[in-house]
């Protein structure tokens, strides 16, 4: 029983496959009937010359009904099948023929209609993914052989010599050109590069041909629907989920890595065109870049077709960096050449002179004007540039002579202050100058610029260091003596006369320091630097005069006045208005307001808090000590601690323990208005 149950069911499945062949059989049976019929209405409608092209496109449904139904079942061996294929077979042929070819006729006339009845044949063909994605290629493939083409160098040296391939020039006679040669003839040399260079803008202009062909294949693509099923062309080529601009974008792609390899060739034969090419680097940019730029500007044109090229300029990066070859080469001879003109401005040892920092900033601005059209080459260009003022940084810091005469304060300017002068002076000019260019650079390559002028400010200060620092000392040095009598003596005068005298001298015997240089420029900033460190000195020193005799504080505030004005005039900072400034003049003020005036004074907002509280000492009851006194220090030791090493919470600290221990044996300090004041601006530092 089982046995027989076996047998029925391989016969019931037998004969299930068995109708389903016949199925298939009379199907195709029938399409090739209509498929004749079909063909034979074309064939007498080609006689006609009355042909359709919807003709076609039912010549191409049948055709593809007749394909899904052989793909659907075995028909091997069946005769009636095998007797229509032949058939079959040359229909799609011919088909497929005429399809491509009313396909390359519509994409050369730009018509819409044509190229999507063509492409309309394909998809029934069930091809049309196939067929696209040729022609894309192949457009890519014509755009790249055409640059190949045009950096070839047998066909330059023709074309240059207007030689044809047998070497015959105009006129029938024999060209000099010889076709082994690389290189063009002594004299030539400028028609050969003329004609390179037409022969790349030339090759752009196919490769703009080739990428509107894309756009407009795309752009069918975009709007064909086939009238049953709906579906759109394009998602059925690229997918649903990919970009209406995936045919340019593989367009683009395609070219991109043909021109960089070709590129890169050229490049490593380092012959004519290898050479002409680096050369002329920001020209083949320009020809990339104006080639998107042209393709852009035109499918922007039609309303509502997918682009050609990708509006994040994600396109243009793409082209562009298939110059990668050419450029790193370039930048690199840049570079060279920066540095070169950054280190022959001290050829001669350590003297650097107009001249020669006048041929690194022409350098400079030749390098970067080259590319001063495309950002993203700009960035590089300065990236070099500041590389080079880096080098000439470090050359300028070994440069500068820390010797014993270049801390001379009272000659004329020795030799070496002389030379230190020179490099202050010649690198704050170069600092200066490219400053002036900064805000017409976009934020990268202005960022980029920017970092090496810090290294040239750098430099700068190191220049004026030996001498600045020096003349800072010998102010510290004279304020120290205001403590050694009372501020109604001759000490205190006879000090301040020294430090105002001797920055007259700076003024006169360094002229350059004191004069060069514009506002916000680094030897600005460095005169600008002593003048604040003098004038804090001043007030450290000053607010820790506790005693005043008759005339005192008028003499205290003349001598305020005096330092700031020699300050101004001898550093040439008028105008200057920064913390140490304002500190300065409102100290002047505070000196001469009455003790009871003091508190909500608008002045207490301008002078340091230190420089308050120890001034206060001078108005608070004698029985206070001082913070010098109670650590066992004179008043110089106590100026030159505070300046130099202690900060505000240090300062606080001493004067709290003061008050402390006055408050210990004295009843009046919770009453007395100065020491209140002075713990009401300690408890705020």
């Amino acid at each position: 029983t089982l046995a027989r149950l076996e047998a029925s069911t391989t016969t019931l499945a037998r004969v299930t496959q068995t109708g389903e062949v016949l199925r298939g059989v009379v199907r195709v049976l029938k399409l090739s009937g209509k498929l004749r019929e079909a063909y034979a209405a074309r064939e007498d409608a080609d006689k006609t010359n009355e042909r359709d092209a919807s003709e076609l496109s039912k010549v191409a449904k049948l055709l593809g009904e007749i394909k899904l139904a052989l793909n659907g079942g075995d028909f091997a061996g069946i005769d009636v099948i095998d007797e229509q294929m032949s058939f079959i077979r040359e229909c799609a042929v011919g088909c497929a023929r005429e399809a491509n070819e009313a396909l390359s006729r519509g994409m050369e006339l730009k018509s819409q209609s044509e190229v999507g009845a063509a492409l309309q044949v394909h998809y029934n063909l069930n091809e049309l993914g196939k067929v696209v994605d040729a022609r894309v290629a192949a457009y890519a493939a014509a755009a790249v052989d055409a640059f190949k083409e045009a950096l070839d160098v047998e066909s330059l040296g023709r074309e240059a010599s207007g030689a044809d391939a047998r070497g015959i020039g105009p006129g029938g006679h024999k060209s000099n050109y010889r076709a082994s040669s690389s290189a063009p003839p002594s004299g030539a040399e400028h028609v050969w590069i003329d004609t390179l260079w037409r022969r790349v803008d030339a090759a752009m202009q196919d490769a703009h041909e080739n990428a509107m062909s894309v756009w407009h294949l795309q752009r069918v693509l975009a709007k064909k629907r086939d009238p049953l099923t709906q579906a759109l062309f394009l998602e059925e080529v690229v997918g649903k989920a990919a970009s209406s601009q995936a045919l340019c974008d593989r367009f683009w792609a395609m070219l991109a890595k043909g021109v960089s390899e070709h590129l890169s060739r050229t490049h490593a034969a380092a012959g004519f065109v290898s050479g002409v090419l680096l050369k002329g680097f920001p020209r083949l940019v320009g020809a990339l870049e104006e080639c998107v730029r042209a393709c852009a500007r035109d499918a922007d044109g039609a309303k509502g077709a997918p682009g050609c090229t990708r509006k994040d300029d994600s396109t243009r990066t793409q082209v562009v960096r298939a110059a990668e070859p050419i450029a790193v080469a370039y930048f690199a001879r840049s570079l060279s050449r920066l540095t070169e003109a950054a280190s022959n401005c001290f050829a001669g040892g350590r003297i650097i002179d107009e001249v020669s920092t006048n041929r690194l900033l022409s350098r400079i601005r030749n390098e970067i004007d080259a590319v001063a059209e495309y950002d993203h080459l700009l960035g590089t260009a300065c990236t070099n540039a500041s590389t080079a003022l880096k080098t000439l940084a470090e050359r300028a810091k070994r440069a500068v002579l820390r010797s014993a005469d270049a801390a001379n304060l009272t000659e004329d300017a020795t030799p070496s202050q002389q030379a230190n002068a020179q490099i202050a002076e010649q690198l704050s000019r170069v600092h200066g100058l490219l400053s002036r260019v900064l805000p017409s650079f976009a934020p990268t390559p202005r960022r980029a610029l920017e970092a090496g002028l810090e290294h040239v400010a750098s430099s700068v200060v190191s220049a004026t260091n030996p001498l600045f620092e020096a003349v800072g000392d010998w102010c510290d040095a004279r304020f120290a003596q205001m403590h050694a009598a009372s501020s109604d003596e001759n000490t205190g005068s006879a000090a301040i006369v020294a430090v105002t005298s001797t920055l007259a001298h700076i003024a006169e015997s360094h002229a350059a320091l004191t004069t060069s240089g514009t506002i916000r420029g680094p030897l600005f900033s460095a005169r600008l630097a002593l003048g604040e460190r003098i004038l804090t000195s001043f007030l450290n020193h000053a607010s820790l005069v506790r005693e005043f005799a008759q005339g005192g504080k008028m003499r205290m505030a003349k001598e305020c006045g005096d330092v700031e004005t020699a300050v101004k005039s001898s550093l040439r900072l008028g105008g200057a208005e920064t913390e140490a400034f304002k500190a300065a003049k409102a100290f002047k003020s505070l000196v001469l307001l009455p003790t009871e005036s003091i508190d909500g004074s608008p002045l207490l907002r301008e002078v340091p808090d230190r420089v308050l509280l120890h001034h206060l000492y001078s108005r608070a009851p004698q029985d206070l000590s001082t913070p010098a006194k109670r650590a066992s220090l004179n008043a110089a030791q106590y100026a030159s601690w505070s300046t130099k090493k202690a900060s505000d919470a240090e300062i606080w600290r001493g004067v709290k323990g003061t008050l402390d221990v006055y408050a210990e044996t004295h009843a009046d300090a919770k009453t007395n208005n100065v020491l209140i004041l002075m713990r009401r601006i300690g408890e705020r530092m």
